[in-house]
């Protein structure tokens, strides 16, 4: 599950992001996976969960403006204007479907873009994003992936 509680500013349990939402995440790098990473980025909501001690935590999915159509064809993709809108996306954004964590639900991981949003949640799947994230989970399973 998520790194350990006591360092965090957890945000309210009523503010969690519901499943496939999108939120603006400092998404923890590879050789720091326990702190906050130096940028946010977009993140997708897998899931969600209280741990032990009732706090919130979210399982989040790494989006990244870097593409890679060639050599990640199984991740799944958002680059149409109205899909990314709906989601809050600004650029097309690729989610990495092997590079998931569970963060805390905490100040520190996921921080609003700007003043005009009250927490991080930004956006939601559309019903069009919602259908392609369906083909490629199939896909995976076909291809043997989790």
């Amino acid at each position: 599950m998520a790194p350990p509680a006591a360092k965090w500013k957890y945000y309210p349990v009523t503010t969690l992001p519901a499943a496939l939402d999108i939120v603006w995440c400092r998404f923890p790098e590879h050789l720091d996976l326990g702190n906050p990473g130096p940028k946010s980025r977009p993140g997708l909501i897998a899931e969600t969960a209280l741990s032990e001690d009732d706090l919130p935590e979210v399982h989040v999915i790494y989006g990244t403006s870097k593409l890679k159509h060639d050599t990640r064809p199984l991740d799944f993709f958002v680059e149409n204007y109205q899909d990314m809108d709906a989601a809050g996306l600004y650029q097309a954004t690729r989610f990495d479907m092997d590079h998931h964590l569970w963060l805390p639900w905490a100040q520190e991981f996921f921080v609003p873009p700007s003043t005009k949003y009250a927490n991080p949640a930004i956006g939601h799947l559309s019903a069009n994003s919602l259908e392609l994230l369906g083909i490629i989970l199939k896909m995976r399973k076909k291809a043997g992936f989790k």
